[in-house]
Parts: structure tokens; sequence; C-alpha cells
């Protein structure tokens, strides 16, 4: 049975007859049922939903960059998450259902136009951390030195990642990312962004992040 909760004014909720309704973001939607599914077995659909899988168990450990990462390419009905994830569905998944995987060379956990960094790198230290580095002086228009630092490291063999959004600049050319312990022994995939956090904030737009640099992977330890 579907209810309107505030008065004829609010949207519905519930089934109304081959009817659901539903609200997002506050604004309210009235979808209809399918009477039933067909083939929903093949493999295009499969492909589908195996690579949806993927892209959204590995952006869910990075929300805290992806959030700010994409904030660019999102707007009141779509938050920065969907767009992080309708971007890597298309591009960061490799190979062919069922070896499909996900490609991280090729997936953004930032995307923008604000320029990256020149020689940047990363390399296990120990004791549980990772030290990033990149060339502190940037002269492409639009690089700032107080540009907030975005950075990642995914580890797939524990799909977690450790993240830093904020305490370090551009202008350090370098910084120490703290990781969880049952990092040591696995792979470890390294990414690097800028964003201009003031900026973006007061105009959530492209122009402010960077896109993310992949730095490869490492042995953390």
């Amino acid at each position: 049975m579907g209810k309107i909760k505030n008065g004829v004014h609010s949207g519905p909720s519930g089934k109304i007859g081959n009817l659901v309704g539903s609200s997002w973001r506050g604004i309210s939607y009235l979808k209809t049922r399918p009477a039933h599914y067909r083939d929903a077995k093949t493999i295009a659909q499969q492909t589908t939903r195996t690579k949806m899988k993927l892209t959204i168990e590995f952006l869910k450990q990075c929300l805290p960059v992806v959030r700010i990462g994409f904030l660019g390419y999102s707007s009141p009905t779509r938050a920065a998450f969907h767009a992080a994830t309708s971007f890597n569905y298309h591009n960061g998944i490799r190979g062919t259902f069922p070896d499909l995987e996900v490609d991280f060379s090729r997936v953004l956990v930032t995307r923008g136009m604000l320029p990256a960094a020149d020689q940047a790198s990363c390399e296990p230290t120990g004791e549980n951390s990772i030290r990033f580095t990149w060339a502190a002086a940037s002269g492409q228009p639009g690089a700032r030195w107080d540009d907030t630092v975005l950075l990642l490291a995914y580890c797939p063999g524990q799909k977690d990642a450790a993240c830093s959004v904020q305490g370090t600049i551009r202008s350090d050319g370098e910084a120490t990312l703290k990781v969880p312990a049952g990092f040591a022994g696995h792979e470890v995939h390294c990414y690097l962004g800028f964003a201009n956090l003031p900026k973006l904030t007061s105009e959530p737009s492209e122009k402010y992040v960077s896109d993310s640099m992949y730095l490869g992977k490492l042995l953390s330890r």
C-alpha cells in the first residue's frame, strides 16, 4: 500500500498498484514495476552487474577522496559518488565476463581540469606508511601553491583504502600516508590528486580538481 506522509503536496511512498513511489535528494519519483524479468542471466546482463559491483566495491572504500574528487561533476540530483561510479564503470573495468577486474591504472578517484604534478612517485617507508613526493612548483595555469593534496592507497587483498584529504598542500612537495597494519605484505595501488578546496566549496566545478595520478603499485610493509 502506498502512503502520502505529509499530505497531498508530498510525494508518495511505497507501492500503488503497478507503481512504486520513492524519493531521492528531495525529489519524489513514481516508477513502474516490471511485470517480469526476461533473460535475467544473459552474458550482457551479468557483465553489467559484475562491472557495477566491482566499481562500487572499489569506490566505497575511497569515499573521502571521491566525494571531493568528483564534486565538479555532481548536481542537485547527482551525488559525486554516482558521477564517479558512472565514469569508472565505463573506463575502469577490463576483461570479459566472467574474467572482469578493476583496471587500477585507469580508474580515477579525482577528476577535473586542475593541473596535477610533475615528478610524482611513492614508496613504502616501513611502519605502515607510504611516502608520496611530487614537484612542489608548477608553472601550469590554474595550479596554486596552496592546492590541497588528496592521497589514496588501495589494497585489493584487504578491500580497504587509506586516504588523506587535508593537512598537505602542493608546495609541501611530499607527504606520508599512514595505512592499516593489515596492508603489510599486500599489493597496494597509490593515487595522488589536487583540489582547490575554497573555490570548489563555493563553486563546485571541474576547474578546481585535478585528474588523479596513478603512481603504480607497491608492496606495503
